[in-house]
């Protein structure tokens, strides 16, 4: 006997309580549920060629949007020197005008392309793609003009680059606040 069936007791099918025969009770069935259809969870259509469009960053907006406080932070404590530091951003600069000029570059053909399209439909009776054709023409070239103003900014280290030199800047700042206090403490351990 199992101490379960000590404590809770346990009864025999052909036993009596208080002299009277018990009979076993049945275990009552679970309900039983119709069948459920295959096709309710399984896709049998063909799946679509075409990947999911993922936005792509372009080469611009991941420099735009860098965040180089890291390589700051190395170059401030490894090298703690002002002059590297001002190479540096003038390289991150460059880098972005060239981005920029790439990209008004694209953006220049795309014009000209569009430009031709516009000349061509010119009396062609086709008067409302002509009307949206000169609508984009219009704002690919504010795109254009755009791009020229940010060329410029960048050169005053605003626009574009601003972000990208901030964020160098305040790393390196903390890189070389960090050399300078471990050589404070290093020099004052030593005597």
């Amino acid at each position: 006997m199992s101490i379960f069936s000590t404590i809770f007791g346990k009864r025999n099918a052909n036993e009596t309580i208080n002299g009277a025969a018990v009979e076993p009770t049945a275990v009552e069935a679970e309900p039983v549920l119709p069948p459920v259809s295959e096709e309710l969870f399984v896709d049998k259509g063909i799946p679509s060629e075409e990947p999911l469009a993922v936005p792509t960053r372009t080469e611009l907006e991941l420099l735009i949007h860098a965040d180089h406080e890291d390589a700051g932070y190395q170059m401030g404590y490894e090298h703690h020197d002002w002059d590297l530091c001002e190479r540096e951003k003038a390289r991150i600069k460059a880098e972005i005008t060239r981005a920029i000029d790439k990209k008004m570059e694209r953006v220049g053909t795309l014009i000209s392309e569009l430009q031709m399209e516009v000349d061509l439909l010119g009396d062609k009776g086709m008067e409302r793609p002509r009307r949206d054709m000169i609508a984009h023409l219009s704002e690919m070239r504010r795109t254009h003009m755009k791009l020229q103003e940010q060329t410029l900014l960048v050169a005053g280290n605003s626009g574009y680059a601003e972000r990208a030199l901030t964020t160098f800047e305040i790393g390196f700042r903390k890189g070389y606040s960090a050399y300078l206090e471990f050589r404070g403490l290093t020099q004052k351990y030593q005597g």
